[in-house]
């Protein structure tokens, strides 16, 4: 598994999750990482609610046996989710077992001080503000795939 601070360990198989309900934004980061060639298995939700159910069933996956989860590795995060927020599915990521050190990037168009501050307490690997049109995602992806090791 990828540990936070050994960003030369990855594991084999890249299982990104994308937490964004924008199906525009969901279909710009999609096509990013196909155009950059990054083979990895996507999983989406569309909401904080989803995304604590969606990670909470990968956790009990494998009969309790950490190696046999299908975890994400890396997560994008959004910060405007309805039913629960981005900081919210952040903040108790962080005290799961198997997923306090899970790589994150915050991906939102928020600018606040006290969002941007309170996800980086929370142990985030970076902010990236949404970018305006395809060629600002597919280079703000690239960056996220660089600091992530993935190219």
């Amino acid at each position: 598994m990828w540990i936070r601070g050994r960003r030369d360990v990855i594991s084999q198989t890249i299982h990104l999750l994308i937490v964004e309900d924008s199906p525009d934004d969901v279909l710009f980061l999609k096509r990013a990482f196909d155009r950059l060639g990054i083979s990895c298995q996507i999983s989406f939700a569309v909401n904080g609610a989803e995304a604590v159910d969606f990670l909470s069933s990968k956790l009990r996956e494998g009969n309790g046996d950490p190696n046999e989860r299908d975890l994400p590795t890396h997560v994008l995060l959004d910060l405007k989710l309805p039913l629960k927020s981005g900081l919210e599915v952040l903040e108790w990521m962080r005290s799961q077992p198997g997923l306090s050190e899970t790589p994150v990037v915050v991906f939102s168009s928020s600018q606040e001080s006290s969002e941007v501050d309170r996800a980086t307490r929370l142990l985030i690997d970076s902010y990236r503000v949404k970018p305006v049109g395809f060629d600002e995602y597919q280079r703000v992806v690239e960056a996220i795939a660089r600091s992530w090791k993935l190219l």
